[in-house]
């Protein structure tokens, strides 16, 4: 089995979090994890759109203050145009 077909098995998860130590904690926490796939990563709304059309992935985890956007009004978007995405919200 290739790689490629390995991480097809996986949950498939985008992390879109601004803070870049946040960031890089929860893509490790991801990656560590046998059942899960960190596919990509954006730092603002703007992004995070294109990453989500893009990777098409299972689950979104993003912080709930973003640059570039309303992170509410980004998540009514993913409830519409991908509704098949899981969303975990994070929050200070």
């Amino acid at each position: 089995m290739n790689p490629r077909q390995e991480v097809q098995k996986k949950s498939r998860v985008v992390i879109i979090e601004d803070h870049p130590v946040l960031c890089s904690g929860l893509r490790q926490l991801i990656d560590n994890q046998p059942d899960l796939a960190c596919v990509g990563v954006a730092n603002n709304v703007l992004d995070a759109k294109q990453l989500v059309d893009d990777r098409k992935p299972d689950l979104a985890v993003l912080d709930l203050r973003l640059k570039g956007g309303d992170a509410l009004d980004f998540i009514k978007t993913l409830r519409v145009e991908h509704h098949e995405i899981k969303v975990l919200v994070l929050s200070q």
